[in-house]
């Protein structure tokens, strides 16, 4: 049944999990900008139908498994893992980050590290948000400014997440428990 149904013929084995973020784009719940939008006319640009299209992608499933949703293929010059939906979505639109290259490659550095890309692409809003409000400071952040879409910030927080220096050592323990320490 399951190598019957077209959902999981044109979707899932097709494009992979990315399949799902022109269909939440067009529902209205696709995380964008920590979810103050379920939206945005640059979603194309992570899904899998785009990908697939300008890099080609191969099948990178568990063995044995008939539905193939995991996907690799080659960005610049080198084979990678397609991230998965949800580490597409919160590393990517919901950060504002649309370049499938760069959230690529923060999906690795992440995954190499042995750091929740769910998690990571969920605490670095409280940054964003918070240098946004007032609440945090340049100071605090060490000088990385960190704002939607800012790429080399979001790439030096996750450094520093992984290193555990600085603010980052505040965030590695995931949203929550870096919302009761910083406790504004």
């Amino acid at each position: 049944m399951l190598k019957e149904s077209p959902a999981n013929y044109h979707g899932l084995n097709k494009y992979g999990t990315l399949s799902l973020v022109n269909i939440t784009n067009s529902a209205g719940i696709l995380p964008v900008k920590n979810y103050t939008n379920g939206t945005s006319d640059n979603a194309f640009k992570i899904s899998g139908e785009y990908i697939k299209e300008k890099y080609g992608t191969k099948p990178n499933s568990c063995k044995a498994c008939t539905t193939l949703c995991g996907k690799k293929t080659v960005i610049n010059g080198k084979e990678a893992s397609v991230p998965e939906y949800e580490s597409m979505g919160l590393l990517g639109s919901n950060l504002d980050i649309w370049e499938p290259e760069i959230i690529a490659e923060w999906n690795t550095l992440c995954n190499d590290y042995g750091m929740d890309t769910i998690s990571a692409g969920r605490t670095l809003p409280i940054v964003m948000g918070g240098l946004e409000k007032g609440v945090l400071t340049l100071k605090e952040t060490g000088g990385i400014v960190l704002s939607w879409g800012n790429s080399e910030g979001i790439v030096a927080l996750i450094e520093k997440m992984i290193k555990r220096e600085g603010i980052g050592d505040l965030l590695a323990d995931g949203s929550k428990k870096a919302a009761e320490r910083i406790g504004r």
